[in-house]
């Protein structure tokens, strides 16, 4: 576990207002996934002639197929829970989309894997409810985040105020924020499955800036996400920043107020000047 980042000094209410994506902004998600679950497979591939990184990739086939027929995939696609999230989510919340994921998350695990397994020709019911159990607790202590995110998050809290506002199940968020050691960075976080909609519905950004009592053009957004971050919170009236760490071309960033291929160029200075207040 990454050691727990400090606090900066408490801003004013007056301060400006920094929101960040969590998911490859702060830290990165999807290889961090594909990653814990080639280490799941690697039970498999102890016992049987599977190469774990083929039966990964099959997992993850297979999980997205399962997962888009579930009856509350809409809700699902509005929040942004993904195939990956739900093999180890516990879908904490009210509502009768997550009680329907919480009553349906071993089915849909133990299914995953076993139609992964298949696919090689094993049929091991047992092996493949090993590998469902196995994931979960392996991702939950898995949570590095990028080299230059505690430092950035840590220069701008001591004159500005931080949130987080991310897509995604309540709890695997927070567990990763808390196992990175940054979830006292924030002075909120925002989690898309509490609302019911997420990034770039601007109810929910809208919901967001409410709950912060502050106005859109005293807010500046840094994510990597085109569509939800960059293009969700200009249509709302927030500056951005985007995040583009691996040289992409999208002609629908130029509504963005400024490109960082680094958190390293995220200070103070670049947010009062987004903001006009320099």
């Amino acid at each position: 576990m990454t050691a727990r980042a400090p606090r900066g000094q408490p801003a004013n209410r007056d301060a400006p207002v920094v929101l960040f994506d969590l998911d490859e902004t702060l830290m990165p998600e999807e290889p961090v996934a594909m990653r814990c679950i080639v280490e799941t497979a690697r039970i498999a591939s102890s016992q049987y002639d599977v190469a774990a990184a083929k039966l990964a990739t099959a997992l993850r086939e297979e999980a997205r197929k399962l997962w888009h027929t579930s009856p509350v995939h809409g809700f699902c696609n509005r929040v942004g829970i993904s195939s990956w999230e739900a093999l180890w989510s516990e879908f904490p919340g009210d509502g009768p989309e997550l009680a329907h994921l919480r009553s349906w998350r071993g089915a849909y695990r133990l299914g995953s894997w076993q139609a992964a397994l298949e696919r090689f020709g094993i049929d091991n019911q047992r092996l493949a409810q090993q590998l469902a159990d196995a994931f979960p607790p392996l991702r939950a202590q898995t949570h590095p985040t990028f080299a230059d995110a505690v430092p950035c998050l840590e220069r701008l809290s001591r004159e500005c105020r931080i949130a987080v506002v991310t897509n995604g199940v309540r709890d695997n968020q927070l567990r990763k924020l808390a196992g990175a050691g940054i979830d006292a960075l924030p002075e909120r976080i925002f989690v898309s499955s509490d609302f019911g909609a997420g990034k770039p519905s601007p109810a929910f950004f809208g919901h967001v800036l409410h709950t912060l009592s502050v106005a859109p053009s005293a807010c500046v957004f840094v994510g990597d996400s085109v569509t939800n971050d960059i293009v969700g919170a200009s249509t709302c009236g927030i500056a951005t920043i985007w995040v583009n760490r691996d040289g992409r071309t999208d002609p629908r960033t130029a509504v963005a107020r400024q490109e960082v291929c680094t958190l390293r160029d995220v200070d103070v200075g670049l947010i009062r000047r987004l903001l006009g207040d320099v």
